[in-house]
């Protein structure tokens, strides 16, 4: 699974392949922009985002629905600074 993430809405990736398909394009979740989207894992069924400068994590299905996202900004237990 090859997973691309962008903050420009008109970015395309840069890989020759036959075979490459858009499951879903992310660019707002729960009323925020994505803003600074850095890092990507997967386990099972479940994408996780790191939404850098919003100080959360996005976890999504693999249709792209917000499964349910964590994290604010501070220093304090669960959350990103």
């Amino acid at each position: 699974m090859l997973i691309f993430i962008s903050i420009n809405v008109n970015a395309k990736p840069k890989i020759k392949t036959k075979a490459v398909k858009l499951l879903f394009d992310i660019t707002k979740v729960d009323g925020k922009k994505l803003s600074l989207p850095s890092d990507v894992a997967t386990l099972g069924n479940k994408i996780y985002i790191v939404d850098g400068d919003n100080h959360r994590i996005l976890v999504v299905n693999l249709k792209g629905k917000l499964q349910f996202a964590f994290g604010s900004k501070g220093q304090k237990k669960g959350q990103f600074f």
